[in-house]
């Protein structure tokens, strides 16, 4: 039994040492020593592990915030502002008999689940889109439409684009049932954290190529796993990522402005997506850029959690535009998305 324990304790310390650095206590301190995580074992952090609790992960995410960007500074100066890593790493070799457990990720229900808790967090809480707020009435019970005049078209003349400009206005100041307007500035100031959703984005991109081999590689899957594996490539996740349900199409609060209340920087198509509300989270909400945009983040009072958010969807939009544009593979357009 002492000859167990010692052989344990030299290799925990062994485990401790390769991953970890001991904190300076100081000379006064006489407790045990404490240990910090090293910047290169920083990817490895998991931010929906169940065993911490929330208050612990939000502390844990401050410091791995500050242990990545200590990881990524031993880069060029052009590089190091310009370096982002995945929310999580790729997970390790599995034993044969589990591997099969990953195509879960790949099932078509659970990209409906996620593009379902993107929405939730892209409106603040609310599992349904918000409707279009009612039109401004005068004192009188009148429509209050504004002039041809006022909407700017030629001449007086009410054009198609002048009254969707028109429209627009008076969303901006209208309310709509059980609070105000959906806006970008409502969007910003949502707190509906989405991690362990980006954590489920992460791994599929992480075991994609993989789950398409596993038909070659395992022959004792059963005809489903087959199947499913078989019908996991590039092009179907690429699919299932833009794919848009008929119950999403012109929803007036996924539409882009004008017709809609949010803008983008692109076409702002697709937004029903899983991919269209991942850009409209990171350009409204999660973009580590978007200060200067004037929406306080309801994310700012967690900068660590906020910093791994912002990072990790910019390397996964990274890499589905690696894709887009004709990476040879899976492997290097997770590379170049870092």
């Amino acid at each position: 039994a002492g000859g167990g324990a010692s052989s344990f304790r030299s290799v925990f310390t062994e485990v401790l040492q390769s991953i970890g650095q001991q904190r300076n206590q100081g000379s006064r301190v006489t407790g045990p020593p404490t240990f910090e995580l090293k910047p290169d074992c920083s990817n490895e952090y998991d931010p929906s592990f169940y065993h911490l609790r929330k208050t612990d992960h939000q502390h844990a995410m401050d410091t791995i915030a500050r242990l990545r960007k200590q990881k990524l500074s031993g880069s060029s100066r052009e590089t190091k502002t310009t370096m982002v890593l995945p929310l999580v790493a790729e997970p390790p070799t599995g034993h044969p008999r589990f591997l099969a457990a990953r195509l879960m990720l790949h099932l078509p229900s659970i990209y409906s689940a996620i593009r379902r808790y993107l929405m939730y967090a892209l409106f603040s809480g609310s599992w349904l889109p918000p409707s279009e707020p009612e039109p401004l009435m005068n004192h009188d019970g009148v429509l209050a439409v504004p002039t041809p005049m006022s909407l700017g078209g030629p001449e007086g003349v009410t054009t198609r684009s002048s009254l969707r400009r028109g429209k627009t206005e008076m969303s901006s100041t209208s309310n709509v049932a059980g609070g105000a307007s959906f806006s970008p500035e409502t969007v910003a100031a949502s707190s509906k954290s989405f991690l362990e959703v980006l954590q489920l984005l992460t791994l599929q991109v992480h075991t994609l190529e993989e789950c398409s081999n596993l038909h070659r590689t395992l022959p004792f899957l059963d005809h489903e796993q087959k199947s499913l594996s078989s019908n996991t490539n590039v092009n179907s996740y690429l699919q299932q990522m833009i794919g848009v349900p008929k119950s999403l199409v012109n929803v007036w609060a996924l539409l882009c402005a004008p017709d809609g209340p949010l803008p983008s920087e692109g076409s702002g198509e697709n937004r029903g997506s899983v991919l269209g509300l991942c850009i409209a989270l990171y350009e409204h909400r999660d973009n580590g850029d978007n200060s200067n945009r004037g929406h306080k983040s309801a994310n700012d009072d967690h900068g660590g959690a906020r910093t791994l958010s912002s990072d990790g969807l910019k390397w996964l939009l990274r890499f589905v535009s690696a894709l887009v544009d004709g990476a040879e593979n899976v492997t290097s357009a997770r590379e170049s998305a870092t």
